[in-house]
């Protein structure tokens, strides 16, 4: 048990020598060598009283009544002991001092205060003597409050205790251990940098050393006698164990590597404890060794270091989490969960890859009147018929194949092992589940072409293309409706065999992993330009399904993906900027196009993708140095050309640059206007703000361009993919890292 305080030896044996000379005085009171005084006053008071009862009773005789008056008064008078004197005879008082009635019937005299003689005369009882004498009751006196002989009890053991403890003081002042103890010894001792106590086997502390005494803030004569215990050290856990030394005192063992801890000034301190016993020469435990070393310092390291571990696991968590959401942004449409267009091409060309000759099929999806949906209802009705088109073609397709919004209304599936006749009846399911749709008690019904590679198709791209054919026979056939690329009456399969027979002149194979491993260094190198084209490459896609052929809308997706990619050849200086170049910077710029034309030309093989990029970068030129933009003749690659151009000036003028801050959408627009046709192509920019302002994003006063060639009759009938686009790049710069790229 804890023991709350420690006398240390000189006024121990002091307390021992006043509380003997107690002692011997309480035996002497109860012996009567040392008189009670109050019974002494007793009989000194009764002396008195019968002395002067003497003295009346011959006065009585005498029959001389004056004189007894006046003995009486001189005895009250002349002795400090007597208060007042009166002699009561027949229930009267025939003689009295003054306020003697009073004092013998008052509470504040006690029965030893009050003496009352019977008087006789001629033998007989003549009356009575009353003699009141001071009170003992409520004196000042101390031996009047304190009965006797606590008093002198008191006295004789505070004082034996007081003299004892001084002169031993002196005495022991000379045979304190720091004395003792070799100097030698004691200089080992203090040598050492961690705190060393010696204690007793009954853990009384027996010496200590400096640094010990610099933890606790005490010397050594201010410790001897005292416990460890004593100082408050505890675990620095809730379990609350029995204190290392307590256990090596009752078990003889050594205890090493504990962790204890210390409260002084406000602060709590750690200290790594060892504990080893100390046997005499017969082998029995005399006391302990215990050392304590400060790892107080070591210990925030190592708390702040495991708040760091916990800090960076909870960051690379976070990071694992977006990373997941931004990949999952990256390959998926948020609108409709469906996968984007980046995403399933290259597990498309895979599939192309892997499959045999006919067990890989693709369906085209339109949803019918979409733009009268839009029109009718509003662009928020529309974006829910999405959402339940894409959420109602992934729990039809399952794990069967893969769905992807390609773009609008618009959604590709692919179905790899399955053959044409049992794709055609998932076809059918797709249509009806779509047709058992209500939202909003209004029914939505779709139109579906299917093509499979028993048709003959030359690539992935070319089965793409029959779908889309079947699904134009579908649309044009009265729609809701599933159409196979088989059953397209012959003016198409004529029109298919021509377009075979140009494509196999000029086919190109245009792997998009490749494209995707190009994109993963831009993004590495610059991600700033890595997101810009992939949110050029999505809007020009957007704008040219309206202009140009299917087939042409991925070259021009490559394209668009591309058109930055010389940047990997230019000097950080340029690309960061914060101002306008210079004409030597712009000379340098120029110089170097020719880089992201050799890496396409290196890579594709294909002269299309990079005729298109090197129009593009004419045209910038154009536009940077002021020049009116080359009137060239309306081929797919140069309208190609013309859509990246817009495109990337748009989407430019609405993001943050390093020379410049971010624009309205509305002022972009406005600054492209104005330099239409000088710089842009007008077809282009009609679809541009026709796209937009069916979002409700665009002003309706926008003035539109003179157009060389008459616009299409309607733009792209959704612009939904671009605004996941600009939802996507929000995510992305919210983490600084490279975006993927798929």
């Amino acid at each position: 048990m804890r023991r709350l305080f420690k006398i240390k030896p000189a006024p121990r044996i002091a307390l021992a020598i006043g509380f003997a000379a107690s002692t011997l005085v309480w035996i002497a009171v109860g012996a009567n060598v040392i008189p009670h005084p109050i019974k002494s006053l007793n009989r000194e008071r009764l002396a008195i009283a019968k002395t002067f009862a003497a003295t009346v009773t011959g006065q009585l005789g005498g029959g001389n009544r004056r004189r007894l008056q006046q003995s009486i008064e001189s005895t009250v008078r002349l002795n400090d002991q007597v208060m007042s004197i009166g002699i009561y005879r027949n229930e009267r008082y025939i003689f009295s001092t003054e306020n003697h009635e009073t004092n013998w019937l008052s509470d504040h005299f006690t029965f030893n205060d009050r003496k009352s003689l019977d008087l006789s005369a001629s033998g007989k009882k003549w009356g009575q003597l009353q003699i009141q004498f001071a009170s003992t009751k409520h004196g000042t006196h101390f031996t009047n409050m304190v009965p006797f002989p606590y008093p002198l009890i008191a006295f004789i053991f505070s004082s034996c205790t007081i003299i004892s403890w001084w002169i031993l003081g002196r005495s022991f002042r000379y045979l304190s251990p720091t004395k003792v103890v070799p100097k030698r010894v004691r200089s080992a001792f203090d040598s050492l940098a961690e705190g060393l106590v010696l204690v007793s086997e009954t853990g009384e502390i027996a010496h200590t050393n400096v640094a010990f005494e610099e933890i606790i803030g005490k010397n050594l004569e201010n410790t001897l006698g005292k416990t460890l215990d004593e100082f408050g050290w505890s675990y620095d856990s809730e379990n609350q164990g029995e204190l290392p030394w307590s256990r090596c005192l009752k078990n003889p063992e050594a205890i090493a590597g504990e962790i204890l801890q210390l409260e002084s000034k406000n602060e709590v301190r750690k200290f790594f404890v060892n504990v080893s016993p100390i046997h005499n020469d017969n082998g029995k435990c005399r006391g302990a060794m215990v050392s304590f070393d400060d790892v107080t310092e070591l210990e925030k390291q190592r708390s702040e270091l495991a708040q760091s571990n916990i800090s960076l696991r909870q960051s690379r968590d976070e990071i694992e989490r977006q990373n997941e959401q931004l990949t999952f942004l990256a390959c998926y449409d948020t609108l409709t969960q469906c996968m984007n267009r980046r995403a399933f091409w290259q597990e498309y060309e895979n599939m192309w890859k892997e499959s045999s000759l006919d067990d890989l099929n693709l369906l085209m999806v339109d949803i019918d009147h979409f733009k009268s949906i839009n029109d009718t209802y509003g662009h928020s009705f529309g974006d829910e018929v999405l959402r339940h088109v894409g959420e109602t073609l992934r729990n039809v397709i399952g794990e069967k194949g893969l769905v992807c919004r390609y773009g609008g209304e618009e959604f590709v599936i692919a179905i790899p092992n399955m053959k044409v006749d049992p794709a055609h009846a998932v076809a059918v399911e797709v249509l009806e589940a779509i047709r058992d749709l209500n939202i909003d008690d209004k029914k939505i019904t779709t139109s579906v072409g299917l093509s499979n590679r028993e048709f003959k198709p030359m690539d992935c791209q070319h089965l793409l293309d029959q779908a889309d054919e079947s699904l134009y026979a579908a649309k044009h056939g009265g729609r809701n409706r599933v159409i196979r690329f088989d059953e397209c009456d012959s003016s198409v399969l004529l029109q298919e065999q021509e377009a075979i027979k140009k494509k196999e002149a000029s086919r190109t194979d245009i792997p998009y992993s490749t494209v995707s491993r190009l994109m993963s260094t831009l993004g590495t190198r610059c991600p700033d330009t890595a997101r810009h084209s992939m949110r050029v490459a999505d809007l020009a896609v957007e704008l040219g399904k309206s202009l140009l052929h299917s087939g042409d809308v991925r070259r021009l997706e490559i394209a668009a993906l591309l058109h930055d990619i010389n940047k990997l050849g230019m000097p950080e200086s340029i690309l960061q900027k914060p101002g306008k170049l210079t004409k030597q910077e712009i000379d340098i710029l120029r110089k170097r196009d020719h880089i992201g034309a050799d890496i396409i030309a290196t890579a594709f093989k294909c002269d299309d993708i990079s005729e298109i990029v090197k129009l593009h970068r004419q045209t910038m030129h154009a536009r940077a140095a002021g020049e009116p933009r080359n009137e060239a003749l309306n081929s797919a690659i140069q309208i190609s050309a013309d859509i990246i151009t817009v495109c990337d000036a748009f989407d430019s003028m609405i993001h943050h640059q390093v020379w410049r801050s971010a624009m309205s959408i509305q002022n972009a627009l406005q600054e492209i206007l104005d330099n239409t046709p000088d710089q842009f192509e007008p077809n282009v920019v009609s679809e541009l703000i026709g796209s937009i302002q069916k979002m409700g994003i665009g002003s309706a006063g926008q003035r539109k361009p003179e157009s060389r060639l008459q616009p299409t009759d309607s733009a792209d009938e959704s612009m939904s993919n671009l605004s996941s686009l600009v939802m996507v790049d929000q995510q992305l710069d919210q983490v600084n890292v490279a975006p993927p790229v798929q």
